[in-house]
């Protein structure tokens, strides 16, 4: 029996792997799921082509290093920048952020840029860690950050507009799951409320305004029961301005008073300890303290010495007529009376 033996054309070959990719190509395309792995993918002038196509890519991009999804392809320092934002707002309520750059993400892509969802998960895991929108290369929509150990659990949510944070940001207790921090973002900067929850009793223990990014108002805080205040302060533009008090969160009883002006410490200053006696009685002028309860001696500032020494010009002139001349002597013995308390008359 004759056995027939078949030869490969190799020309023949190579033609029908290409018809089968790009049979496989069109297919994808055809139904909506063009799909490109990022290791075949270039950034070209801040646009995102696959290999070495002509035209920037549209479909879904995956496996994203989450460093390049958050700064970059375009405006890379708005986008990092605004989710540093975000982030470091978390952090201060004292809650560990994992880095976004040791994420892995798919992301929608328009025209070579960053439009429309993106999911980030941790690397080597299957749990979300961050969702996001994106329109035309930069963050527009919601933002929400996962717990990364545990599933369908949310740290907090915010809204972007044109890249920027535009809403109020809120955070939730890991532990409880509970509201504890929110606040309010106006074209990227902290404009409006911001308050502070217990993660337990999910009392509030914070309240304070900012206005273009500074603190404007009171400012309060609660003891953890939520009952008391244990911190009260007026700020005006970011910096102090009248009375400051804080209370004993245990007693409720006074431990510290402070006057503020602009920013300045003007008036008395007094701390009491946990008993309640009276430890320290300040005065201050002007930034500088004047008076002290331990010895009740003043402490004169350079400005009421040089108002002290004109004083006794004054009364020198007086009685020695407008002509007189005064000596380098005179004026530092006129210092040294002032700041022994010595005054004219």
């Amino acid at each position: 029996m004759n056995k027939r033996r078949f030869q490969t054309d190799p020309s023949r070959m190579q033609w029908c792997f290409r018809a089968i990719a790009m049979l496989a190509a069109l297919s994808l395309v055809a139904c909506g799921k063009s799909i490109l792995d990022y290791r075949n993918a270039q950034v070209i002038n801040g646009r995102i082509y696959a290999g070495n196509a002509n035209t920037p890519f549209t479909g879904q991009l995956t496996n994203v290093p989450g460093k390049l999804v958050l700064g970059s392809p375009s405006p890379g320092e708005v986008l990092l920048s605004s989710f540093v934002q975000f982030r470091n707002v978390i952090r201060t309520v004292g809650l560990k952020v994992p880095v976004a750059e040791f994420t892995v993400c798919d992301a929608q892509i328009s025209d070579g840029l960053l439009d429309g969802k993106t999911n980030c998960n941790a690397e080597q895991s299957d749990i979300p860690m961050l969702q996001m929108a994106f329109k035309k290369g930069v963050l527009d929509g919601k933002l929400e950050y996962d717990n990364p150990g545990s599933k369908n659990q949310v740290i907090s949510t915010v809204m972007f507009k044109a890249g920027l944070l535009d809403s109020k940001q809120e955070i939730f207790s890991p532990k409880t799951q509970k509201l504890i921090h929110v606040l309010t973002w106006k074209n990227g900067v902290p404009d409006g409320e911001e308050a502070g929850f217990n993660e337990d009793s999910g009392k509030q223990i914070m309240h304070a305004t900012l206005v273009n990014g500074k603190y404007d108002g009171e400012f309060i805080q609660y003891a953890p029961d939520g009952e008391r205040v244990i911190y009260k302060a007026t700020l005006v533009q970011g910096v102090k301005n009248g009375d400051e008090d804080q209370y004993s969160p245990d007693t409720g009883k006074p431990v510290g008073h402070g006057q503020w002006s602009n920013g300045i410490a003007q008036g008395v200053f007094r701390q009491w300890d946990a008993s309640g006696k009276l430890v320290s009685d300040k005065t201050y002028e002007n930034g500088v303290e004047v008076t002290s309860a331990s010895n009740g001696q003043v402490s004169p500032t350079p400005a009421s010495i040089d108002a002290c020494v004109a004083t006794w010009s004054a009364a020198f002139h007086k009685e020695k007529g407008d002509d007189a001349l005064v000596n380098y002597d005179q004026i530092s013995e006129w210092e040294q009376w002032c700041k022994a308390g010595k005054h004219p008359g």
